[in-house]
C-alpha cells in the first residue's frame, strides 16, 4: 500500500496487512544501513532487480512477507534491507505490477555468487469482461479499503532521512528512527514517536520550524487516506489509460484530472478485488504488496 516523493525505499516494515502491506516510497527517505553481519547480529540483503533485458526494475515490492519485513527497490533497481539470523530460512518475495513474481530462499539468495534477480514480465490478455465506468472502480476501491487492508491496530517502524541540497552538495542531515502506532491506509495515520534522531553539524542553517513530523504530511498525501486534505475522488475525472496485471490478477490503470489539469492521480486497481496496488500522484509513489494470506487488501 506507499507516501511521497521517489526516491530511496530501504526500511523494515512491521506493517501488518492481511493481504497487502504498503511499501512507502519518500524523497524525505528511508535508508538502510550499510552493513554486513554486523548490528547486533543481523544480516543485510541487497543486490539489485532486473528485467529480461538487463534493465532496472524501479520500485518492485521485497520483502519477507510472512515476517511483515518488506522494502523496495530504488530508481536504478536496487534494494537492501536486514533480517535476523533466524529469518534466513525464510522466503523472500520480489514482486512487481507487469511482473511475474519471484520467490527464493532468503539463505540461497545470500549464496548467490551475484546478487542479481531476473524479473520476468507476465503475459496476460484480459478476459472480455465488461468493465465498469473508471469511476466505479475507483469508489469500489475506497469502499473496500478496510477490507482490502488491514484495520487493526499495528507498529510501523522505519529509518526516516531527510536532506536539502545546495549546488549539488548536501545542505544538511537529519535522520529519525521511527515508530508508528497504525491502523492502516482506512484510517489517518496514528501517533507517530520520534524513538532516536540524529543531524549533522550544519543542520543550524536550517530555521525553519515544524509543528509536527514530516512523516505526517507524507500521509496525508495519500488520496485513499482519510484527512482534513483528502481529495473528494468523485469529482475528478475518471479514463482508462492501461492494464497491467499483479500475481494473476488483471490491473486496470486509471488516470483522474481534478478541477486543475496538472492535478491528476492515477490508480492500479485489481478488477476482481478492487484492491489497490499502487498509486501515483504527482512526485508521490505508493506501494502495495500482496500478504501471503488468501483475503485482500
Amino acid at each position: 500500500m506507499v507516501y511521497i516523493t521517489r526516491a530511496q525505499n530501504d526500511n523494515i516494515f512491521n506493517t501488518i496487512l492481511k493481504n497487502l502491506f504498503p511499501l512507502l516510497i519518500i524523497t524525505l527517505f528511508f535508508l538502510t544501513p550499510t552493513i554486513g553481519q554486523s548490528q547486533e547480529g543481523k544480516v543485510e540483503i541487497d543486490g539489485i532487480i532486473l528485467d529480461e533485458t538487463n534493465f532496472p526494475v524501479p520500485y518492485a515490492a521485497v520483502g519477507i512477507v510472512e515476517k511483515y519485513l518488506g522494502t523496495s527497490s530504488t530508481e536504478d533497481g536496487e534494494f537492501s534491507m536486514l533480517v535476523t539470523k533466524s529469518e534466513l530460512q525464510d522466503s523472500l518475495s520480489i514482486s512487481c505490477l507487469g511482473y511475474n513474481t519471484i520467490k527464493i530462499k532468503v539463505e540461497d539468495y545470500l549464496n548467490q555468487e551475484e546478487k542479481k534477480i531476473i524479473l520476468v514480465e507476465s503475459v496476460f490478455e484480459m478476459d472480455e469482461i465488461k468493465l465498469l465506468n473508471p469511476l466505479e472502480y475507483v469508489l469500489n476501491a475506497q469502499k473496500r479499503l478496510k477490507e482490502n487492508t488491514i484495520s487493526t491496530p499495528h507498529k510501523i517502524e522505519m529509518l526516516y532521512r531527510r536532506a536539502a541540497t545546495e549546488g549539488g552538495r548536501s545542505k544538511f542531515l537529519v535522520e529519525n528512527y521511527i515508530k508508528i502506532r497504525d491502523r492502516g491506509p482506512a484510517y489517518p495515520l496514528g501517533i507517530v514517536e520520534v524513538a532516536e534522531a540524529r543531524k549533522s553539524a550544519d543542520y543550524r542553517i536550517w530555521k525553519r520550524v515544524q509543528w509536527t513530523h514530516s512523516i505526517n504530511h507524507m500521509a496525508n498525501g495519500n488520496p485513499l487516506r482519510p484527512s482534513e486534505k483528502q481529495p473528494n475522488l468523485k469529482k475528478f475525472t475518471w479514463k482508462k489509460i492501461g492494464d497491467s496485471s499483479y500475481e494473476g490478477e488483471d490491473v486496470l490503470i486509471l488516470e483522474g484530472t481534478g478541477k486543475k489539469q496538472w492535478n491528476k492521480i492515477k490508480l492500479y486497481i485489481g478488477i476482481d478485488t478492487y484492491s489497490v496496488y499502487r498509486i501515483e500522484k504527482q512526485k508521490a509513489l505508493y506501494i502495495y504488496q500482496k500478504h501471503q494470506t488468501e483475503s485482500y487488501i
